[in-house]
């Protein structure tokens, strides 16, 4: 039986009240991943129950507590998929295994935490569908051998109106249009903000308030990384390496992609004279050429669309979904190295030199493993600034900008070349929450 002792705390100067901190924490039954359930306050363990019925009751004073009544560390039992739930000043609203919704009709201000415990106990602050709140977690990590602290500790104002500052394309600008990102503040009734969410988070009728509105920057969400890849990345005939997801772990083992002359499709091998095929022996250019209106899922394994069909912008930007061709992006190490490398802005910076030394290849000489720098991430044209060209994932940049040590989880694949949040810990462990803004703004 594994525990993680889990010790929550509210900073004096957060902006609100232990009082005023709801807490819930949700996770699935270990035994049984059709079973979830919430921790139970007064017997400290989990009460599960059928994941296609289960509902959290937010009145109920076992299932939710407030900050101000926890007295000592959670003990936290064998669980998995965890979440811990916080809701400020409001209580949570009934909700389902999914969680409490984050587009505009949730009226609450809420955050959440990840973990998970057991064989592979680990806890992880996550910004991957919204930032709400700031909050730092700490704990010994097995990795390092070492404490570490990761997540915010600015007020929520600070973080907000640092994800506000976003340079302004024109309006007629529809590829790389960095406004897609001011689309993405949830406010309340009263224009307070709640969350600021990451554009894959959007629900289409997020995007405006009538239906033009919203197919326009639909659109320009889907379309925000084509020229980036078609100009720089997808270039005809292009020869680069790279590391795989792992490589820390792994080896510095490279990989090669091969450009094709039509700029259609980029070829892997794991050898530098492109004779040995990598077992995913080609990906396609992942760019969305689309009028239509109803553009704005993956929609493979839909009924009456081609299951070929993939909507690359909801794909590359954390909806990582569907069959064929798009399920190399979400299962693969090597084709998730591709893809996050070109949401952080790095695809196009790594080529194989010709000629060619085989007596010093680049991938031996860490100044130029460009892929695996977070220095080098979100610098659009190497000065930092947007184009068309060079969009920049500024919702990404800025979280990492401000997160403890670089780190921040504001990618789906934010683990690839270890840029997360991740606390990965023994089967007994401690960690603590601090949280550091739930001010009002």
């Amino acid at each position: 039986m594994s525990n993680l002792a889990l010790t929550i705390t509210n900073n004096p100067n957060s902006g609100a009240q232990s009082s005023e901190v709801h807490v819930c924490i949700v996770g699935q039954d270990p035994n049984d991943s059709k079973k979830i359930g919430n921790y139970n306050f007064t017997t400290n363990q989990f009460d599960f129950g059928d994941k296609s019925t289960w509902q959290l009751d937010p009145n109920n004073p076992s299932a939710v507590t407030t900050l101000d009544k926890i007295k000592s560390a959670i003990n936290i039992p064998d669980v998995t998929s965890g979440r811990i739930y916080f809701s400020i000043y409001d209580n949570f609203q009934p909700f389902n295994y999914i969680g409490p919704m984050s587009d505009k009709s949730n009226k609450t201000l809420f955050d959440k935490i990840e973990f998970s415990v057991g064989s592979g106990t680990y806890i992880n602050s996550t910004s991957v569908d919204f930032y709400g709140i700031s909050y730092v977690i700490s704990g010994i990590d097995i990795k390092s051998q070492s404490s570490v602290s990761y997540g915010f500790n600015q007020k929520r104002s600070a973080v907000i109106t640092a994800l506000g500052k976003l340079p302004n394309p024109p309006q007629s600008q529809q590829i790389g249009n960095t406004d897609i990102m001011k689309k993405t503040f949830m406010t309340n009734d009263s224009k307070e903000v709640l969350r600021v969410l990451s554009p894959k988070s959007m629900m289409y009728g997020d995007w405006g308030s009538n239906s033009d509105e919203q197919k326009l920057w639909a659109l320009r969400y889907a379309q925000f990384l084509n020229d980036y890849i078609a100009k720089h990345c997808f270039v005809q005939n292009r020869k680069f390496w790279f590391f795989g997801k792992d490589h820390y772990n792994t080896g510095d083992t490279p990989y090669f992609g091969k450009v094709s002359s039509r700029s259609d499709v980029v070829s892997l091998w794991t050898d530098e004279s492109c004779t040995q095929p990598y077992s995913v022996q080609t990906l396609p250019k992942p760019v969305t050429q689309l009028n239509e209106s109803n553009i704005f899922a993956n929609y493979a394994n839909v009924t009456g669309v081609d299951p070929q069909y993939i909507n690359w912008g909801y794909l590359l930007l954390g909806n990582v979904a569907g069959s064929e061709a798009a399920n190399h992006w979400q299962q693969d190490p090597v084709c998730l190295s591709i893809m996050v490398s070109i949401c952080r802005g790095v695809m196009h910076l790594q080529n194989v030199p010709s000629p060619f030394d085989p007596q010093n290849p680049p991938w031996n000489d860490p100044t130029k493993q460009i892929w695996t720098k977070p220095a080098q991430y979100y610098m659009g044209d190497g000065n930092g600034n947007s184009t068309n060209d060079f969009p920049i994932f500024y919702y990404a940049r800025i979280l990492h900008q401000l997160g403890l040590n670089g780190r921040a989880y504001a990618l789906s694949q934010d683990d690839v070349y270890g840029s997360d949040t991740t606390i990965h810990m023994t089967s007994n462990s401690s960690a603590t929450i601090e949280l550091f803004g739930l001010d009002r703004c």
